[in-house]
This record gives structure tokens, C-alpha cells and sequence, in this order.
């Protein structure tokens, strides 16, 4: 549903703010059982782990080869499994919902881990996460005469974006320099405020 920039708040805002800072907007589904039983081994599937060198640490995608998947009745199982072959050579088992059919789907939830995705981002309502966002994009906020509203706008020229607390025009101003004045939000997200 096409919303007016202008007219955003709360979950819709934070939302569209998420989207203009580049974060991960939902989490891919894991690989199922289902998914798996049309393949046959050996096949390719990616999961994401957690790398840490020095001071830098993130979350990267792994391929694994899978080379078994089904039940396994010669260990008492009764479920469907999934044997792969580790990058380091190991053979080791779990379940489909491990991994990822696509590079793709495993790099957007390692996205998710490392630049993090909607889930707890709350900028237009908590100041530690809108903060550093008006301060990076060198937004200023003016109150008006009255103090019924706030304005913010960028440091290069433009029309202030209107706003009932500083947060939400701040945010405001994000998203309309970046996604416009009008932003296509999904429908769950509309009446939320």
C-alpha cells in the first residue's frame, strides 16, 4: 500500500527506515524436507557461520555437499536427515532446516546477523538507534514557534519534513531522501502505529 512519506508512523515508519538504511526486511526460509526429497546427492546447500578474526567479526556463507539425504533406519532414526560434507573435509549430519536451498537466501540471513534486519529497530520512537541516524545524515531539527511540531532537514537544500516529535520527522527525512515521498509499505504494517 502506497503511503505518503509525510503521513508515516510508527511500525510503518520504522519499517521504511529499515528499508532506506539497507537492513533485511525478512528472513529467508530454511531449506526443508520437502525441498530436499526433489534433489539428488550429491547437491549443494549453504548455511552462514560466525567468523571472527581479531577485532572484525561477522557472520559469512558456507557451502556444504550434501551427500545423503533420507531417513537413516541403520542409526534408529525416524526422521529424514541430511549427511554433508563439511569445507573441511568431515562428514556430519543434521536436519534441512540448517541450511538454505540458495547462496542468495544464506547471504541475506548472514545480512540479517550482521547489519540486522526489522526486528528491535525502533528508530522513530528510541533515540539510540534515530540518533546516530540524524547525526551520520547531518539532519537538523527545528522546532516550531508553537511547539507543535518538530521539522528536520538535510544539510543540503531542501523542504523540511514535518514531524509530532523530533524522531518521526528525523525519519521522515531519511526516507523521503532516499525511497521519496511516497513509499509502497506491506499491508500488515498500516494501521500499526
Amino acid at each position: 500500500m502506497k503511503i505518503k512519506t509525510s503521513q508515516l508512523t510508527g511500525a510503518a515508519l520504522d519499517w521504511a527506515v529499515a528499508k532506506a538504511e539497507g537492513r533485511v526486511l525478512s528472513e529467508p526460509p530454511p531449506a526443508t524436507d520437502d525441498d530436499l526429497a526433489k534433489l539428488l546427492p550429491p547437491f549443494k546447500l549453504y548455511d552462514i557461520q560466525y567468523v571472527a578474526e581479531g577485532k572484525q567479526s561477522r557472520w559469512e556463507v558456507k557451502e556444504v555437499t550434501v551427500v545423503q539425504f533420507g531417513i537413516d533406519h541403520a542409526c534408529g532414526a525416524t526422521a529424514p536427515s541430511v549427511t554433508f560434507k563439511q569445507s573441511d573435509g568431515r562428514i556430519a549430519r543434521g536436519s534441512a532446516s540448517l541450511f538454505y536451498l540458495t547462496r542468495e537466501d544464506a547471504q541475506t540471513s548472514a545480512d540479517w546477523e550482521n547489519i540486522g534486519g526489522v526486528e528491535d529497530f525502533w528508530p522513530s520512537t528510541d533515540w539510540s538507534q534515530g540518533g546516530p541516524i540524524i547525526e551520520r545524515e547531518g539532519i537538523r531539527l527545528h522546532r516550531s514557534h508553537t511547539g507543535a511540531w518538530w521539522a528536520a532537514s538535510e544539510a543540503t537544500p531542501g523542504a523540511p519534513i514535518s514531524g509530532p516529535t523530533p524522531l518521526i520527522a528525523a525519519m521522515r527525512c531519511v526516507v523521503d531522501s532516499t525511497l521519496g515521498d511516497e513509499v509502497d509499505i506491506p499491508e500488515g504494517l498500516c494501521s500499526t502505529p
